[in-house]
């Protein structure tokens, strides 16, 4: 349709939408990851997006470690995944990558 039939047909011809940055494209991809498949190959992310995965998600690989060591994750050079226990959480490991939501989640949702 077009915007004259659009309006015609007793519709408003508007659409909505979040026009997103690359940074955001990125980090989409390694949360949809995560949250599909409970891995996350840097490899993927790296030749993708021409990025060094490590460089570019820095302080997110940090704040992995804790959840490393409670057995939610298992961190290596190559490779994100989410253990069996960890995907009880998975929603929680992959906010760590969502710099949008990050700040929302620690307001509104906490974890167990």
């Amino acid at each position: 349709k077009d915007y004259y039939q659009t309006l015609k047909a007793g519709d408003l011809p508007v659409s909505k939408g979040i026009k997103l940055t690359q940074n955001d494209i990125i980090r989409r991809d390694a949360i949809m990851s995560i949250m599909s498949h409970f891995q996350l190959h840097k490899q993927d992310i790296e030749n993708k997006y021409h990025i060094s995965f490590d460089e570019y998600f820095s302080d997110e690989l940090d704040a992995l470690k804790p959840l490393e060591a409670d057995g939610l994750v298992s961190l290596s050079k190559n490779h994100i995944q989410v253990t069996d226990i960890g995907r009880l959480l998975v929603r929680n490991i992959a906010v760590i990558f969502d710099t949008h939501t990050r700040t929302r989640e620690s307001k509104f949702s906490r974890a167990i």
